[in-house]
């Protein structure tokens, strides 16, 4: 029996359906289930997986409920590219023995398999496809990763995506996350190793209409940022709603703050955590040259890349100067309520 737990987002709806998309060793034991989570989400107790094999993909809980999943799973894979995720990881081995790869980091221990893309040169599909067919550094040892699974990786680390990759990876998004998002059927001629060319044509010109209204809606967007300070960083913040629309924005939003690069973009909306209550989810963006945003979201129980990061607000929160949008009860009251 397996559970796959991975990042409910594009790369990790794509690096589950590169897992399933042949049998895993516990699949034979029943069917595999697969559970999307969201940073705030709390780890699944023990008894929901002994027994089983996990999977862990694009994502990470606490080093402390990371090491209870691998000691009460059968098998527990964890494969994850996020810049704090590899940092809390390496600390809490101090003293114990690392292989360093070209892979990446991988400790491998009894049940346990861990494989971290340190430098950030692989995103959780690419992370997924080599420990499935080990050919990304290595084309002999299987099939090369396929166009999309290309494309979904450069747009996630915002390496060299051409508009190509833009327009394929925003029809990808829609299709998948309403069609089942990891086990999607359009998963299966995406990514098959057997097919080594599908027709992008209806999918690109798909693709092309999405991003031509998400820039419509950026456009709304950025005539409502406003400029604050973010940890001494300069820095341009706007609420918008349209998870969709966060990276985009948030990049704009950076490149407004400081036209040199060195500028902080910071996107955020109103949600709800798994018991129904309020919160705010912040997202932050920086430039080529800007500061390290993982940085400044770990200081507020959050994380992710150099250049791209975020944490979620649980408490009442006001305007400020320095720290942005923090919104106490009638405000959220107010925003909630308000129209464009």
């Amino acid at each position: 029996m397996t559970t796959i737990y991975t990042h409910d987002d594009l790369d990790g709806w794509c690096a589950a359906a590169v897992l399933l998309l042949k049998g895993l060793p516990g699949e034979a034991d029943g069917p595999v289930m697969v559970k999307y989570v969201q940073y705030g989400d709390p780890a699944p107790p023990t008894s929901e997986i002994e027994g089983r094999d996990v999977y862990v993909l694009d994502f990470s809980w606490p080093i402390k409920d990371m090491a209870a999943l691998a000691d009460t799973a059968v098998e527990f894979v964890w494969l994850d590219h996020h810049r704090t995720a590899v940092e809390r990881y390496k600390d809490s081995m101090k003293g114990r023995e690392w292989n360093c790869s070209e892979f990446g980091w991988l400790w491998r221990k009894y049940n346990v398999d861990v494989r971290m893309s340190e430098d950030n040169t692989q995103a959780g599909c690419m992370l997924a496809w080599d420990y499935r067919f080990g050919s990304v550094l290595d084309p002999k040892k299987g099939p090369p990763p396929p166009h999309a699974l290309r494309a979904v990786d450069r747009c996630d680390r915002w390496d060299d995506a051409s508009d190509e990759d833009r327009r394929l990876v925003a029809a990808l998004n829609l299709l998948a996350a309403t069609g089942g998002k990891a086990e999607w059927p359009g998963w299966g001629a995406l990514l098959s190793p057997a097919i080594e060319f599908v027709d992008m044509g209806e999918l690109g010109r798909l693709g092309a209409h999405l991003i031509s209204a998400r820039d419509l809606r950026i456009a709304g967007a950025l005539k409502r940022a406003v400029p604050v300070t973010l940890d001494g960083h300069p820095c341009r913040c706007c609420n918008h709603a349209v998870s969709e629309d966060t990276s985009e924005l948030g990049h704009r939003l950076a490149l407004e703050a400081d036209p040199e690069g060195r500028g902080i973009g910071w996107v955020w909306s109103l949600g709800a955590d798994k018991g129904g209550h309020p919160i705010v989810v912040n997202s932050l963006r920086s430039g080529p040259d800007g500061p390290d945003v993982s940085a400044i979201a770990k200081e507020r129980g959050g994380g992710g890349h150099e250049h791209a990061a975020g944490w979620e607000e649980t408490r009442p929160i006001s305007w400020t100067g320095e720290c942005g949008p923090v919104v106490d009860t009638e405000v959220l009251t107010a925003i909630a309520t308000s129209k464009d």
